[in-house]
C-alpha cells in the first residue's frame, strides 16, 4: 500500500510539471506568434532597405501666406490624416488685413447709399423744377395774352404808354423766368445722369471691396497648414518662431 501511494505521488508531481511545461510552451509560442505577425505587419507598412531606392510618391506641402510659424503640430515621419493640422503661423497681420477689407466694403457701400440719396435729390429737384415751368407757362401764357391785348390798345391809343410799357416789362420778365427754371431742369437733369453714372462705379468698388475682403480671408485661412491627404510627413527642418515665405515648400509628404 505504502509504495502504491508513493507511485500515485509521484505520478501527480510528473503531472503538475507536464501541464506547467506545456503553458511555457504555449506562452512562448504565442509570444512568437505575435513577434511574427507584429514583423510582417510592419514590413507591409514600411520599406527597410540598405543604400538602395524606393519608388514611393512624395508629394510638397506649400505654405501659401507669409509669416512667423506659431505652432508645430507634427513630428517627423508621423503619419497624418487629410486635414490634420500641421502649422499654425501668426495671424495678427492677416486678421488687420481683414478688417482693413471689411472698413472699405463698409465704404463702398455707404458712397454708393450716397449716390442713391443724390439720384434721389436730383430727381425731385427735375420734378420741381417741372412744376415751376408749368406755372411759369401758364403765368407766361397770361402775361403775353395781356401784351398783345395792350399792345393793340396803345396802337389804338386806347390806353397810355405807361401801361403799356408795365405790361411788356411783366411779359419778358416773365418769359426770362421761364427760360431761366428751363436751364435749372436741364442742370438737375444732367446731375441726375451723372449721378445715375456714378452707380456703376460704386457697384464696381463694391465688387472690388469684396474681392479684397474674400482675399483677406481666404490668406488668413492659408495661416493654419494641414495636410492635403494621408501620408507620413517628412524630415522635420521648422521650429516655432522661424520665418517661412509664401510659396516656398517646407513640408513633404
Amino acid at each position: 500500500m505504502a509504495q502504491l501511494a508513493q507511485k500515485r505521488k509521484l505520478l501527480k508531481k510528473k503531472k503538475l510539471r507536464n501541464i506547467i511545461l506545456n503553458t511555457v510552451c504555449l506562452v512562448i509560442a504565442g509570444s512568437g506568434l505575435f513577434w511574427v505577425g507584429g514583423y510582417f505587419w510592419r514590413y507591409i507598412n514600411y520599406e527597410i532597405t540598405n543604400d538602395a531606392f524606393v519608388d514611393q510618391y512624395v508629394a510638397p506641402v506649400n505654405v501659401r501666406v507669409a509669416g512667423y510659424i506659431k505652432e508645430i503640430r507634427f513630428t517627423e515621419h508621423q503619419f497624418v490624416r487629410k486635414g490634420d493640422t500641421l502649422l499654425v503661423l501668426d495671424d495678427s497681420e492677416y486678421r488687420i488685413k481683414l478688417k482693413e477689407a471689411k472698413a472699405s466694403l463698409v465704404d463702398a457701400v455707404g458712397s454708393k447709399d450716397v449716390v442713391a440719396t443724390n439720384i434721389e435729390m436730383y430727381g425731385n429737384r427735375i420734378a420741381g423744377e417741372e412744376a415751376n415751368i408749368a406755372e411759369a407757362k401758364a403765368k407766361l401764357w397770361q402775361l403775353e395774352q395781356d401784351y398783345f391785348r395792350y399792345k393793340r390798345l396803345l396802337e389804338e391809343e386806347s390806353v397810355p404808354e405807361q401801361q403799356f410799357e408795365q405790361v411788356k416789362s411783366s411779359y419778358e420778365a416773365a418769359k426770362a423766368r421761364l427760360e431761366a427754371l428751363e436751364i435749372q431742369k436741364k442742370v438737375a437733369q444732367s446731375q441726375h445722369t451723372e449721378a445715375n453714372k456714378r452707380t456703376t462705379v460704386a457697384d464696381a468698388a463694391i465688387l472690388r471691396a469684396e474681392a479684397a475682403l474674400d482675399l483677406a480671408a481666404l490668406n488668413l485661412s492659408y495661416t493654419v497648414v494641414t495636410a492635403p491627404y494621408d501620408g507620413y510627413i517628412g524630415r522635420r527642418t521648422l521650429e516655432p518662431g522661424q520665418y517661412v515665405s509664401a510659396g516656398q515648400t517646407y513640408l513633404f509628404l
